[in-house]
């Protein structure tokens, strides 16, 4: 199995998803064409256990981040307009295998950020980082096409085969800054 992404359907509740599904019609289906993954991602709800969840982040990033719990569990919080934030997370039935959020840059118009990827140890090595990527970037081609995207990240080679560059060299603690230049090119200008 690939372990690409379905990301056909919204959580919880039946009036979170009409809401969804009213703000950014047909968003949730842009992947369902792929083939099944031993899991499903979907945006963060307002009834998801965001407890386990920040757990899982905070314990992603021990090693090198420290982050502390509450932190986390701010940022869980969603946003939205100008300033949005969301998370999303995979589960194979209950279980929570993975989370990752995008948000705005509130530094720069027209920029993303991918941020607080984490995979639980038993999902890793599936493509499930992946298959969140690529749910991000769903979500993001669906709401506000154009602009760029920015990521620090370990593992370069998941975002450079989506056409990430690098920018400079990788940092001290081997942290790599990314972007995807996602303009459209101005066809009046001669290239």
């Amino acid at each position: 199995m690939d372990g690409s992404a379905r990301v056909d359907h919204l959580p919880v509740s039946a009036a979170h998803a009409d809401a969804q599904t009213e703000a950014d019609p047909g968003w949730h289906t842009l992947l369902a064409a792929r083939p099944a993954a031993p899991w499903r991602i979907e945006p963060l709800g307002p009834f998801d256990d965001c407890l386990a969840i920040a757990r899982l982040i905070t314990h992603a990033f021990q090693a090198t981040h420290g982050y502390p719990l509450g932190q986390i569990l701010d940022e869980l919080m969603p946003r939205s307009g100008h300033r949005y934030r969301q998370f999303f997370v995979a589960r194979r039935g209950e279980q929570v295998l993975g989370v990752a959020g995008i948000k705005a840059a509130d530094w720069a118009s027209d920029t993303h950020i991918l941020f607080r990827t984490a995979v639980a140890p038993e999902a890793r090595g599936q493509g499930l980082a992946r298959a969140l990527v690529d749910a991000r970037l769903a979500w993001l081609d669906a709401r506000l096409p154009g602009g760029r995207v920015l990521v620090s990240c370990r593992s370069p080679g998941r975002f450079a085969e989506r056409g990430f560059v690098p920018v400079g060299a990788p940092g001290p603690r081997g942290w790599q800054l990314m972007i995807l230049d996602r303009s459209e090119p101005d066809p009046g200008l001669v290239q």
